[in-house]
C-alpha cells in the first residue's frame, strides 16, 4: 500500500544514518503506535526488508544484507 511504502521510505532513510532501530524508535519515527509499529516490522521483516537481532525488550532490526 502507499501507507507502507511511505513508512518503509523513512525507515530506509533513518537506515542509512543509523544501523539500526527498535520498535519504539520505528513507531516514533512512523507515528505508529507500538503495537502497529510491530506490525509493519514483521512485515518489513516477511518482505526480507529487515532481520530481527536479540530477543525480547532488547530486539534491534537492520537492514537485510
Amino acid at each position: 500500500s502507499a501507507a507502507s511504502d511511505v513508512y518503509k521510505r523513512q525507515l530506509d532513510e533513518y537506515l542509512q544514518q543509523y544501523p539500526c532501530i527498535n520498535r519504539s524508535q520505528y513507531a516514533r519515527l512512523a507515528g505508529r503506535s507500538y503495537k502497529q509499529a510491530v506490525v509493519d516490522l514483521n512485515r518489513f521483516i516477511e518482505e526480507g526488508v529487515l532481520m530481527r537481532h536479540g530477543m525480547g525488550p532488547s530486539v534491534v532490526y537492520a537492514r537485510k544484507k
